[in-house]
């Protein structure tokens, strides 16, 4: 059965490159997979819509992470709570607070760097570095 619908979707995707049809024709795992590919690598250009192996593969759900919205909203909450406690410094201030900003930097450095070895590893160095709002992250 696989086979025959692996067959059936190269050919009407080669053909009619429409596929309206054939993603409404598939399984739920398969339409999110169809999403993050067509996200991912771009365009298709005639290949089979059948997962490869590697779909469980470490960069594989690197990607998928990279994608979320949880992630990318828990990124940005590491970045408010550092920005806040970055505004809380002033004159005077006890040794504590001082202690917690220092710590809180480290922590968010390391993070950030962790980021940024995880994404490379995910998306390759030139994906990476050539996309403009990945090179901000990394200014900033």
């Amino acid at each position: 059965g696989t086979t025959w619908f692996a067959s059936v979707v190269a050919y009407v995707v080669s053909r009619t490159q429409s596929m309206v049809p054939v993603y409404e024709a598939l399984t739920q795992p398969q339409q999110k997979w169809v999403d993050l590919y067509i996200h991912v690598f771009g365009t298709m250009k005639g290949t089979a819509l059948l997962p490869p192996k590697r779909d469980k593969s470490f960069k594989f759900k690197l990607r998928r992470c990279f994608l979320s919205k949880f992630y990318a909203a828990a990124m940005l909450l590491i970045d408010v709570a550092y920005l806040a406690l970055l505004c809380s410094q002033h004159l005077d201030e006890p040794s504590w607070l001082e202690t917690a900003i220092t710590w809180a930097g480290f922590v968010t450095t390391f993070l950030w760097s962790i980021d940024l070895v995880l994404k490379v590893i995910a998306f390759s160095a030139s994906n990476v570095f050539h996309n403009p709002q990945c090179r901000f992250e990394i200014v900033a």
